[in-house]
């Protein structure tokens, strides 16, 4: 096939982004019950030299505002992120000016020409969105609006007239239009406190823009601002108790309407069912009268570069989630010993804590009861077969039992080779890819090595038994060939005694063979192909080590650092994750660049025998020369804390490390489309 388009389209992706219907009456807000607003400026701002003020005093908080986000300074954000990857701060510029064109394309509709409309914005006043439920509604109907601040109140009129008209619709209150077809925008200019004389306020609708207007003009700007650069959040609470007793009705229902729609005339399946609706009905009327608020803060600056905090706020109690979120959250901390135990040269590593497994109990006992019941009726398997299905859903595991993972690949700048010369030139090809896409990945447990590997056996006997499996091969036909055969025996000599080995192997004839050439009409049929995916377990005393990759040597290799290797091999010894150490985290780790790059340059280097266009040299280059390598780490933790209002939240950091090798993609991807667009 033509590989031209993809290593363009790859070049542009490693460049990345620069980053009507008529009107209607408006709707005031009903005033609800809102904190006082932080006033920071004087409250009136002139209209003009030779004309009165507007009254710009506070406005009361629209009744049921349910949605708010505050871009507290985007040219500040902008220039912060820039300098921090390393980029001109014309590209900033030009990434602004591109995202606020795209804006005013959308909301003006084309009456203003966009370039004179960018200039009048004010990029280092916030940027404000506003979402409130409809009053007038019974059913549940959001209206909303953005705004931007204006530097020029006059210098704004200005670069609107020139090509639409304004009409003042209420004091200090301008709706944009059309000169020639007498058409409307979803837009006004408006008088506004705070930092800017004026703002501008759109939505998808007129009614909208006019009943939000006075709230984001005279009351938004005076507040004070959230902590972080951009803050958002989406508030449960008043669309709970407009709807809630509404909601909890048709709760009651979901039993009844179970039975009705999903029965399958099985006992066994039918009564789990039940249950599972029952116990579904009041979990989500519980969790709804629990949930306040979920948001979402984003903070840029040019030493921390980026960190983005996603929040779950709750009020109460009384749900499972609710408790299971704060469940031991005791026991929140530094990872466990396991994690430094990883091996060092890892693309990511995870830590988690597991809580008290019999919580789920319940949950896992109808699950089993269903899928027992619905293979029955389908009269898959004997009852011995769906039972020793069923009993795979079971968490062995004991309490507070400490879990980590890692992940990564070998050397990405070396082409992947078959590793058997000689063989079929679809089985080399087959093995190439394999290798170079496959990586290794390594999870430890510090509990029983016996439950693991009871698990394992189970798994195991469970894929084997033919009256599971048949079925299934004989619907798919000939597409039962992809299935592939495994067994278990004993692990490799290098990993111990008690060392078990799962093979899986995929053997099947592929319905053509590999085509090397953007000529040939036809691809030949194919040869045989074979690959195994290979797991690996290894008891250490109390705790167990699984290995999980095509490549048993690197699996091999892997899992003797964790079992006992030399420091220097571990994640104990890696720089740039000490901040781990002190963290209070429930779960966490790191994941890196080379997540993504370590796969881009495996798939550049092959598959084997197929010539690359010039363009996938350039791209090579540019990834095997980032400034970090793609080693920095990126940092995802979660946190929660208990109490009678349980919160959790999940946390990301980006250094500059990270930001500056994403600020030579750019810059590289960019040059390389460039060059793209030049050639014939």
């Amino acid at each position: 096939m033509r590989t031209s388009s993809i290593w363009l389209g790859a070049a542009l992706m490693l460049a990345g982004p620069l980053a009507c219907e008529p009107a209607a009456p408006p709707v005031v807000p009903t005033p609800g019950a809102a904190t006082a607003p932080t006033t920071t400026t004087v409250a009136v701002v002139a209209r003009g030299s030779d004309q009165p003020s507007f009254d710009l005093s506070p406005v009361a908080e629209p009744a049921d505002l349910v949605g708010l986000v505050r871009w507290k300074n985007p040219g500040i954000s902008f220039a912060n992120l820039s300098g921090c990857a390393g980029l001109p701060q014309e590209l900033s510029d030009q990434g602004s000016k591109a995202l606020l064109g795209q804006l005013f394309k959308d909301a003006l509709r084309g009456l203003v020409d966009a370039k004179l409309m960018a200039a009048a914005i004010a990029v280092e006043a916030p940027m404000d969105v506003v979402v409130a439920l409809d009053q007038s509604s019974r059913k549940p109907k959001p209206y909303w609006a953005f705004s931007m601040g204006l530097s020029s109140l006059d210098g704004a009129k200005a670069a609107i007239t020139q090509d639409a008209v304004l009409v003042e619709v209420t004091p200090g209150v301008w709706r944009i239009g059309d000169k020639e077809k007498q058409r409307d925008s979803r837009c006004v200019i408006a008088a506004s406190a705070g930092s800017t004389p004026a703002r501008l306020v759109c939505s998808d609708h007129e009614k909208d823009v006019l009943a939000l207007t006075p709230y984001l003009t005279r009351t938004m700007p005076t507040t004070a601002p959230a902590a972080s650069d951009l803050h958002g959040e989406f508030r449960i609470t008043p669309i709970e108790g407009r709807y809630g007793q509404e909601l909890r009705q048709v709760l009651k229902g979901l039993p009844v309407l179970a039975q009705s729609q999903a029965s399958i005339g099985d006992p066994t399946f039918d009564d789990a069912l039940l249950e599972a609706a029952t116990a579904l009905s009041g979990e989500v009327g519980a969790l709804v009268s629990d949930l306040d608020k979920i948001s979402v803060d984003i903070g840029a600056d040019r030493n921390n570069c980026l960190s983005t905090t996603g929040s779950i706020q709750l009020r109460g109690k009384s749900s499972w989630l609710a408790n299971t979120m704060a469940d031991r959250a005791d026991r929140a901390g530094a990872p466990p010993a396991l994690y430094w135990k990883l091996p060092k040269d890892a693309d990511s590593a995870f830590f988690g804590r597991a809580g008290d497994p019999s919580r789920y109990t319940d949950i896992l006992r109808v699950l089993r009861k269903m899928i027992e019941g619905g293979l029955g009726k389908l009269k898959i398997g004997s009852a011995d077969d769906r039972k020793a299905l069923v009993e795979l859903l079971d968490i062995r595991l004991s309490k507070d039992t400490n879990t980590v993972s890692a992940s990564g690949r070998g050397d990405a700048q070396k082409p992947a080779r078959a590793a058997k010369p000689g063989g079929s030139k679809a089985q080399q090809v087959v093995e190439a890819m394999i290798n170079s896409s496959v990586g290794w990945y390594v999870m430890g447990f510090d509990d029983s090595p016996e439950a693991v590997l009871k698990s394992l056996k189970s798994l195991v006997s469970v894929y084997n038994r033919k009256g599971l499996i048949d079925p299934i091969k004989k619907e798919l036909r000939d597409d039962a060939r992809f299935f592939p055969t495994v067994k278990m025996g004993a692990g490799p000599a290098a990993l111990g005694k008690g060392a078990q080995a799962v093979e899986i192997k995929f053997e099947f004839v592929p319905e053509s063979g590999p085509v090397f050439s953007d000529k040939a009409k036809k691809a030949p049929k194919g040869d045989k192909v074979s690959f195994t995916f290979h797991i690996l377990l290894v008891q250490d005393g109390k705790t167990s080590w699984l290995g999980i990759g095509a490549n048993k040597d690197e699996l091999v290799k892997r899992l003797q650092i964790a079992k006992g290797g030399a420091e220097a091999d571990t994640l104990a010894s890696r720089a740039g994750i000490e901040s781990l150490k002190s963290g209070k985290n429930m779960t966490g780790g790191f994941m890196t660049l080379n997540v993504m790059t370590k796969a881009i340059n495996s798939a550049m280097n092959g598959p084997l025998g197929q010539e690359k266009p010039a363009v996938a040299s350039e791209i090579l280059s540019a990834l095997n020369g980032l400034p970090h390598k793609g080693e920095s780490p990126m940092f995802l933790t979660t946190q929660v804390s208990a109490g009678s209002a349980p919160r959790a939240d999940l946390t990301l950091q980006i250094g500059k490390g990270t930001v500056e090798d994403i600020g030579s993609m750019i810059l590289a991807g960019i040059r390389i489309a460039n060059n793209a667009k030049k050639q014939p």
